[in-house]
Formats: structure tokens, C-alpha cells, sequence
């Protein structure tokens, strides 16, 4: 079986990117106005001191989202060495499918995600570095998943997903040696 590529959706990607541009001055505002006027309330001085956060937190999702429409790389590889994760800033690159353990769809900030979940819950977080290793491992703390695909950001339908990585999966288990063999589930085929 070939790869099955997944791009982002150029539209999403772009109205993702406008937003955050439209938040990083929003905030960079808040943060001169409060500045200009002389913050003398402890609630004014909360929100000098977050407002910066903010602005850079909006600015790194400009940042990507620009980038993805850019240069437009895959966002998941369903391939005979497993899944690759590039739909997110955190996005872990090449999951095998030796290290996962099941496949659900969860609910995350009422959008829906293909959760992964490994066999070792640190495997992601642990081969990570700097700041994605400090992203992942906030996101461990709202998701007990490893990686989390956003589906809405996927230029193909959840089912087309679902049957691709379930054919890879089957074509891999049986191209492999009894002992290489390991137990997955896939939870929700919506």
C-alpha cells in the first residue's frame, strides 16, 4: 500500500493565520494602552504583564499558520512505518506503529482530534526538545493522548482518514513476523 498523504486546508490556514495576526495587535494594543496610561490597578498590572504573553502566543500561531500556507507540507503521512504528525507547531513527525497503542477521536475545545496514544506515555514528550517538549507537555496535562490531529484542519474526509490508517495498519501487521506483532485498536470509526 502507498502513503497517504493529508495537506491542511489552505482556506482554514489562512483565516487561522488572519486571526492570530488580528489577536497579536489586539493585545500588543491592550498592552500600549495600559502602558500609555499608567497601569495602577493590580488588575491593569495582571494584564501588562499578560498582555506581552499573549501577543507572542498569537504571534508563533501567525507564525505557523503562514508558514503552512507557504509552504504547503503534508499535515499526516499514514505510511507502512506508521503516522506522521505534522498538523501541529508540536507535532510529534513519525509515530510507529510499534509504539501505538489505540487510536480514538476525542473532543477538544469542542473541535474533534484523532487522539494517539502510545504505550509509553513520555515517548513523545521525551524525544521532544526546548519549547515543543514544554507545549507537550502542557498538552499532557488537558489530553491523556500523545498527539492530537485538530480534524477540521485536514483537507479529507474523517472516514478517508480512518480507512487508510486502518489498511496500513492491517497491510504492516501482516507483512511482519509473529513476535514483531503488537495489539492496536482503533475506538471510533465516526
Amino acid at each position: 500500500m502507498e502513503k497517504f498523504v493529508v495537506y491542511p486546508k489552505k482556506k482554514r490556514m489562512v483565516v487561522l493565520a488572519l486571526f492570530s495576526t488580528i489577536f497579536v495587535f489586539l493585545c500588543g494594543g491592550i498592552f500600549l494602552l495600559l502602558l500609555g496610561d499608567g497601569a495602577t490597578g493590580v488588575l491593569e498590572n495582571l494584564l501588562l504583564v499578560l498582555m506581552p504573553v499573549c501577543a507572542a502566543f498569537f504571534a508563533i500561531g501567525t507564525y505557523f499558520f503562514t508558514k503552512s500556507v507557504i509552504k504547503r507540507k503534508p499535515a499526516v503521512i499514514v505510511s507502512k512505518e506508521g503516522i506522521t504528525d505534522n498538523s501541529t507547531m508540536i507535532g510529534p513527525g513519525l509515530i510507529k506503529w510499534q509504539e501505538i497503542e489505540k487510536i480514538d477521536v476525542v473532543s477538544i475545545g469542542g473541535q474533534p482530534h484523532l487522539a494517539i496514544f502510545t504505550y509509553d506515555p513520555d515517548a513523545i514528550r521525551d524525544r521532544s526538545t526546548g519549547l515543543v517538549k514544554v507545549l507537550n507537555s502542557l498538552n499532557k496535562g488537558l489530553v491523556s493522548a500523545q498527539a492530537n490531529i485538530p480534524l477540521n484542519n485536514l483537507d479529507c474526509s474523517i472516514d478517508d482518514l480512518f480507512k487508510n490508517i486502518n489498511d496500513q495498519w492491517e497491510t504492516t501487521m501482516n507483512s511482519m513476523e509473529p513476535e514483531e506483532v503488537v495489539s492496536w485498536t482503533m475506538l471510533d470509526e465516526e
